[in-house]
């Protein structure tokens, strides 16, 4: 994230849009520091459009979350109701590949989880075996984010499934629970996009990546 905060296109104007990044064992080192209390502070909500993120967002977080989250919003957009939460227990469970197929009104979406780089190998023995998928999700930390290079240190994998334990219990207590809900975001696109042409969807949340020699 820190390197990616420089991308040229993270830039309007000459002006970064974001100001600094802070990796989660720093801000848990900075809290520390200073002393605070964080289970006697009174919450805040974030700035927008982040305050109006919904839980979704939250599962993005674990292996297997972002793409629980598109299928989510995929079934609400052609149902027009939720997806059932027993729908997604077998994505919840372990494995470093793991492989579902969703049946969506008359719709059938075929989807593989890689948690964790070596999980490719397995990915690409089912694609030269025939399969093929409406949509992949790679994490290339073991277990997702949770397990990322900016998480407190330990590889405890208890302490990981605790993080990720946290994750669905904030999803099951969030009062948002896809993009499609939120008030922030339907603004976002039924009025500000249309009311200023010079931003789009595609400029805002698309990014692209380029080959870079590096050395080792």
């Amino acid at each position: 994230m820190k390197f990616e905060a420089r991308r040229d296109w993270m830039m309007r104007k000459g002006i970064s849009d974001v100001d600094s990044v802070m990796t989660v064992r720093e801000l848990a080192r900075l809290i520390r520091l200073n002393g605070i209390d964080i289970s006697n502070i009174e919450k805040e909500p974030a700035d927008e459009p982040l305050s109006g993120r919904s839980s979704s967002a939250v599962l993005a977080e674990v292996s297997g979350g972002l793409a629980e989250a598109v299928v989510r919003s995929y079934c609400f957009r052609f149902t027009g109701k939720n997806a059932g939460k027993a729908l997604f227990r077998k994505f919840r469970s372990g494995g470093s590949f793991r492989e579902n197929i969703f049946t969506i009104g008359d719709r059938e979406l075929k989807v593989a989880i890689v948690d964790g780089l070596a999980a490719l190998e397995k990915l690409w023995q089912a694609v030269n075996a025939g399969s093929r998928y409406d949509l992949v999700e790679v994490m290339t930390c073991n277990g997702g984010c949770v397990h990322g290079a900016g998480m407190p240190f330990g590889n405890a994998k208890e302490d990981i499934r605790n993080r990720a334990r946290l994750l669905y219990q904030a999803d099951e207590s969030e009062a948002i629970n896809l993009p499609a809900r939120s008030p922030v975001i339907i603004n976002l696109y039924e009025k500000l996009l249309k009311e200023h042409n010079e931003i789009t969807d595609r400029k805002i949340f698309f990014t692209h990546y380029e080959k870079k020699s590096v050395l080792l």
